[in-house]
């Protein structure tokens, strides 16, 4: 499932390739898109082009936007004629090529809105100023849920999926099962500082490639090739060389070195 990094990635390649660009036209294939007035972008310019948490957001002269939340496969591809594409569900129609909506499992969405409070009960989002030491070790007091659960709360901070919060508590040395308000002011501060330079770097990596994701130009990220925890069950520690191990935390697997990141 594409978190912060990959949707980063994807928002920057496409504002390279279609910010300023009209949509000379628009094929919804799936059925489950239709009914969503996708066509009311038909004629638009894509005046505006950004991320908010795990949505991308296409603004149309501030008064009308496109939302696209991919999801666990939904992905943007620039082909110059899409048509034949497995997996495709949309076509938006520019110049120079199309911009494909490809979706495996049909569980991305394509939203039109003249304003974006559906996306006001978001949270954070953690590469922003506002995502610090102080805030962090502020909302977790208030908090008794397992701290793994806590990041990748999307009303609190935006874009943490599975693969970083796993990836950003092993790099902190916690214990994914902690209760969130049992974290120091010295564990808030670490687990901050931690959270920017991962998804940072995955971002400059151009996200992790597990499965599907791929980016706007059939491309892999790279960050898979730099995970220490996620998908390693078993393997030993690169830091103790105790084996990794693997848990269920609300119906999603927990990678974790139980030496390294010890219950406190």
């Amino acid at each position: 499932m594409p978190e912060l990094p990959e949707v980063e990635t994807i928002t920057r390649q496409l504002r390279n390739r279609v910010l300023g660009q009209r949509v000379k036209g628009v094929d919804i294939l799936d059925p489950k898109l239709q009914g969503q007035a996708i066509e009311r972008i038909r004629g638009g310019v894509i005046s505006s082009l950004r991320r908010r948490g795990k949505n991308i957001i296409f603004g149309f002269g501030g008064t009308l936007y496109l939302i696209a939340h991919p999801r666990m496969t939904g992905q943007f591809s620039w082909h110059i004629d899409g048509n034949s594409l497995k997996h495709l569900r949309a076509i938006f129609h520019m110049s120079g090529g199309d911009l494909c909506w490809i979706d495996q499992r049909r569980f991305g969405t394509l939203m039109v809105s003249e304003d974006l409070n559906l996306l006001s009960g978001l949270g954070v989002e953690p590469l922003s100023p506002e995502f610090n030491e102080g805030y962090l070790y502020q909302i977790t007091r208030r908090s008794l849920r397992r701290i793994k659960e806590f990041l990748m709360d999307q009303g609190r901070i935006a874009g943490i999926g599975n693969i970083y919060a796993a990836e950003i508590l092993f790099s902190a040395g916690i214990h994914p099962q902690r209760r969130a308000n049992t974290l120091s002011r010295g564990e808030t501060d670490r687990l901050a500082a931690k959270t920017k330079a991962i998804l940072s770097k995955a971002v400059q990596e151009k996200g992790t490639t597990i499965d599907n994701y791929l980016d706007t130009e059939g491309g892999k990220g790279n960050y898979q090739k730099l995970l220490q925890v996620y998908g390693r069950a078993e393997e030993p520690c690169p830091n103790c060389g105790h084996p990794i191990e693997r848990i269920r935390q609300s119906g999603r697997s927990t990678y974790f070195c139980p030496h390294c990141q010890r219950m406190k």
